[in-house]
């Protein structure tokens, strides 16, 4: 069973009326992950956007020893990738079949899989962009 929890702290989110989404970049507080405390500000970007049938939760993150995670949720699937080789083989040693995460205390049933290993390098263009 995959794990599934990130703290936030100190993140402010400001509101991109052009692209409808609330963006926080920059200095990011992760107090913890899954049950590790970890206290400290990261770089990146998390952004929600409002899709007209859908909405779109992305998250970019730089480690101080400049390792990279890259998150995004949409529609019931949750694409991951680090430059972190053990954060994506312990994705990849999931079978595909059992790739899902149940549906729990209110919050849906969702997939996930590897994003592509280009998909940081595609996502930082753009969110400079337009953010």
């Amino acid at each position: 069973e995959m794990k599934h929890s990130i703290v936030f702290a100190k993140t402010n989110f400001k509101w991109d009326n052009e692209n409808k989404a609330f963006v926080s970049k920059g200095n990011i507080g992760v107090g913890s992950v899954l049950d590790k405390q970890v206290n400290s500000l990261v770089d990146g970007y998390i952004i929600i956007e409002k899709g007209q049938n859908s909405d779109v939760l992305t998250i970019y993150l730089t480690t101080e020893f400049y390792d990279e995670y890259y998150f995004q949720y949409k529609n019931g699937v949750m694409r991951s990738w680090s430059t972190n080789p053990d954060f994506n083989a312990a994705i990849l040693s999931v079978p595909d079949g059992k790739r899902k995460a149940d549906r729990t205390k209110g919050a849906p049933a969702y997939r996930y899989m590897i994003a592509p290993e280009d998909i940081t390098e595609k996502f930082l263009k753009q969110a400079k962009k337009k953010y």
